[in-house]
C-alpha cells in the first residue's frame, strides 16, 4: 500500500465524491459506537438500523472494501485492530448533515 498521502478536508466536492451512504454510515457507526473492528462496526450497523436480515452476512465484506478508503483520506485511523474516527471524518459527518 502506499504511503497515506495527508487527510483529505472534506469541502462541498470531496463529500459529494468520496462520502457515499455505505462510508457515511461508517463514520455515523464510529461516532455512536466508538472504535470498532471491521465486524463490530458492522454488528452496530445492522444492531442501529435492524437490517440484518437485509445484508445477509454481505455486510462485514461491505465495511473490509470501504474502511481502506476512510482510511485512505484520513476520515479513520487504525487503533490497535479497531478503526476510530478522526476530527476530519467528524468533519465530513458534519458536512453533509
Amino acid at each position: 500500500m502506499p504511503d497515506r498521502p495527508e487527510p483529505t478536508f472534506p469541502t462541498p466536492d470531496v463529500v459529494a465524491l468520496h462520502l457515499t451512504a455505505s462510508r457515511r454510515r461508517i463514520l455515523e457507526v464510529l461516532r455512536d459506537c466508538g472504535p470498532r473492528t471491521d465486524a463490530e462496526i458492522a454488528e452496530c450497523w445492522m444492531d442501529g438500523d435492524g437490517s440484518a436480515d437485509r445484508w445477509e452476512g454481505r455486510l462485514p465484506g461491505l465495511v473490509g472494501r470501504s474502511t481502506w478508503k476512510l482510511e485512505f483520506l484520513g476520515w479513520i485511523d487504525a487503533d490497535g485492530d479497531r478503526w476510530k474516527l478522526t476530527s476530519i471524518g467528524s468533519a465530513a459527518l458534519a458536512a453533509k448533515a
